[in-house]
């Protein structure tokens, strides 16, 4: 059983704000105590100091996509942090990954090897509405995951984690974006379960559902839940995390395999608000003081 966690940290390289950069990473911590995958967008780093994202975190390995990726902004030149994806993963998880390179500074991808066929576990983070070619760059993204998910339909099953910066929960008056986005959904046989509101305004009312997780066809009799992590307290970014239980087989005729503890959660018997409790009391024990800046 892997447990796939969509979370977002908002404003991780603002290099004063130390009190905010340990309260994302005692959540990041804390969230790895119970899944085996962390799927972040805008984690607001860039190339040469995306390691803070794991200084703290032991036992923790990652790949990481920063906004100068391709092209580094010397340390003078740099604005304030913005954008960025990332896939962390428990070090027990290693022969199961394979990392891969497909995708721009906004998209990250990873091959899980487990059966009876490899998922595809991808990252992204959509572009903002607001600039004259927001939609535009949307539609970028969008033919990027399409070329992605139709190179490896073959040999993987796509699982999508995403600030798709979309609602797709309305149903009345639907911008491009929205069309553009459920005929995406639609062509790639995906699907995914409803869930609150995700965004927290700046006026701190809930204000849209625009993080979603999609899980192909072939994998929604495995997908368990899907849940609003919305009692986390050293959560600091205005999205709630997701998380998410995908039910997956390993090959137990490995030594590495069989040392692999289950994380499963047994929803049918659960009190989610008591789990919720449980997520908040674990968190507020967690404590970090950050290493040197990379």
């Amino acid at each position: 059983m892997y447990c796939i966690v969509l979370y977002f940290i908002d404003n991780l390289s603002a290099i004063n704000d130390i009190q905010q950069k340990c309260n994302s990473q005692a959540c990041i911590k804390n969230i790895l105590d119970f899944s085996d995958f962390i799927c972040i967008q805008e984690h607001w780093l860039f190339k040469l100091n995306k390691k803070i994202l794991v200084t703290c975190l032991a036992k923790t390995s990652w790949t990481c996509k920063s906004v100068d990726e391709n092209n580094p902004i010397p340390p003078t030149q740099r604005p304030r942090g913005y954008g960025g994806v990332a896939i962390l993963w428990k070090q027990s998880m290693d022969h199961l990954v394979e990392q891969i390179e497909d995708g721009s500074e906004r998209i990250i991808c990873i091959k899980l090897k487990v059966k009876p066929k490899p998922i595809l576990l991808i990252c992204a983070y959509m572009p903002c509405n607001g600039s004259k070619q927001a939609n535009t760059h949307f539609k970028e993204c969008l033919d990027q995951l399409h070329e992605i998910i139709t190179k490896y339909s073959d040999t993987c099953t796509p699982v999508l984690c995403g600030d798709w910066n979309c609602d797709l929960m309305k149903s009345s008056k639907k911008p491009a974006r929205s069309i553009w986005m459920e005929e995406f959904i639609n062509s790639k046989k995906l699907a995914f379960k409803p869930t609150p509101l995700t965004f927290i305004h700046p006026n701190g009312n809930e204000s849209s559902t625009i993080d979603y997780i999609f899980v192909h066809s072939n994998l929604a009799d495995k997908v368990n839940n899907t849940i609003r992590l919305d009692m986390l307290p050293n959560n600091t970014s205005d999205h709630y995390p997701l998380l998410t239980e995908i039910e997956i087989e390993m090959d137990s005729g490995k030594e590495k395999d069989k040392n692999f503890t289950s994380n499963k959660i047994k929803w049918d018997n659960i009190d989610l608000l008591q789990y919720q409790e449980w997520i908040t009391h674990e968190s507020s024990k967690a404590c970090f003081q950050w290493g040197p800046f990379m």
